[in-house]
């Protein structure tokens, strides 16, 4: 089994927001191709520019450094805001 965690929302518009864990038994690079290739049947319901791996390493290992850096900063620089501190990049 290639995923783990998988979890799959309803939004408003009706389209479905996915968010999968990569399983330790997929290869790094072919995560995320190998998911929608898995959905094929379903792929115009869901948003795939919303949908995305669960976590910082699954994005790192599917997209890449910059992209996991990209996805630290968004989750984490509101959080840095909120208790105060001044978060720059």
């Amino acid at each position: 089994m290639e995923f783990k965690d998988v979890e799959i929302q309803c939004q408003h518009d009706g389209e479905l927001l996915v968010k999968v864990g990569m399983s330790e038994h997929c290869k790094a690079g072919r995560f995320w191709a190998t998911l929608q290739n898995a959905c094929i049947p379903v792929m115009e319901l869901i948003d795939w520019e919303q949908s995305q791996p669960k976590n910082v390493y699954d994005i790192f290992c599917s997209y890449g450094i910059d992209s996991a850096w990209k996805c630290f900063v968004e989750v984490c620089a509101p959080i840095f805001v909120a208790i105060g501190f001044r978060f720059t990049c």
